[in-house]
């Protein structure tokens, strides 16, 4: 089994960071007291590790990214979640005069929740769909909200229609269907 080297990381981001801003293999080795040979194994180890990370399809790429997301919605839940909570908080003084007391104590505060959260929460969330591609319609634009129809409704009328239809007034004899009611009304019995 192999084993970890806590230095290589260091090692590896030191010799990308030298090779990145222009310095040879050689050069990198005399500054770091390497041979020029476990220089040059690192900087191909280097390579294609940057090769891998770039042939990453993007739906791995965009899993990676919903999964930290998730995580992170998760922790702001928890980090709500202790906002609604009592805080107990401790207070210790010390009082010196004739004679030295110490007083100890504990303070209880009402919950004080902190909407911060459930902001970064949303803003996670939106990110979230606009990388799902959730947020567009079918050609690529973004769905605007249906706009809502109102209805003006002269009251008087719609009693009037009621009480016939309840009644069995002057031109039904039949009771109402369910779906005839206004919304809240029960059909009679």
């Amino acid at each position: 089994m192999a084993r970890r080297d806590p230095d290589r990381a260091e090692r590896l981001a030191e010799i990308d960071r030298r090779f990145y801003h222009g310095e040879n293999e050689v050069q990198i080795a005399r500054a770091l007291g390497l041979t020029p040979s476990q220089v040059s194994r690192d900087v191909h180890l280097i390579r294609n590790v940057r090769l891998a990370q770039l042939k990453r399809s993007d739906e791995e790429k965009r899993a990676d990214i919903i999964g930290e997301l998730d995580h992170t919605m998760r922790d702001l839940e928890e980090g709500y979640g202790l906002t609604l909570e009592p805080r107990e908080i401790r207070e210790s003084s010390r009082i010196s005069g004739n004679s030295v007391t110490d007083r100890a104590g504990l303070r209880k505060e009402p919950p004080q929740p902190d909407p911060r959260f459930m902001e970064e929460k949303r803003q996670c969330l939106e990110f979230k769909t606009r990388l799902l591609g959730v947020d567009k319609g079918p050609g690529g634009e973004r769905p605007q909200a249906p706009e809502l129809e109102i209805i003006p409704i002269d009251y008087e009328d719609e009693c009037d229609r009621l009480r016939d239809l309840l009644e069995g007034g002057p031109d039904d004899e039949r009771l109402p269907e369910p779906h005839e009611l206004p919304r809240g009304f029960s059909p009679p019995q």
